[in-house]
């Protein structure tokens, strides 16, 4: 199912809208903080129970711009994950817990995993007592 330009869930996953995560991916790039911001207004729009916000960080100031929705999600009482891939965007996956966001994702080991920049769950688990 594509959520753009859709003005709310289906009606087979309206019954279970906190249980749909709305996920936007961007393997190239980060967009404009105008443009994800106007594509995260949509999304939140969806009220679906997680908005995903993931793109590709070209320098460092991208992950600023991906963290600065997890704030907006939450004056807005939305649940946001939202970070950037690549070696560029690898300390948004860490950071995004620390300002709010409802989750990240791990690998169980090396060599698993799913995409570029991700921490083993051993790596995230020692990154975050040291940043807690």
């Amino acid at each position: 199912w594509e959520f753009r330009h859709q003005e709310d869930l289906p009606d087979e996953l309206a019954s279970m809208r906190e249980q749909v995560i709305l996920s936007y991916h961007n393997f190239q790039e980060t967009p404009p903080d105008n443009t994800l911001e106007s594509l995260f207004n949509e999304m939140v729009a969806i009220k679906a129970g997680v908005v995903k916000v993931v793109t590709l960080a070209q320098k460092m100031e991208d992950n600023l711009s991906l963290l600065n929705l997890i704030g907006q999600g939450r004056k807005q009482g939305v649940k946001v994950v939202a970070f950037c891939l690549g070696s560029k965007g690898r300390i948004s996956r860490v950071a995004c817990l620390l300002v709010g966001g409802a989750f990240t994702y791990a690998a169980l080991e090396r060599g698993a995993e799913a995409a570029p920049g991700q921490f083993t769950l051993p790596e995230m688990h020692r990154l975050l007592e040291m940043l807690q």
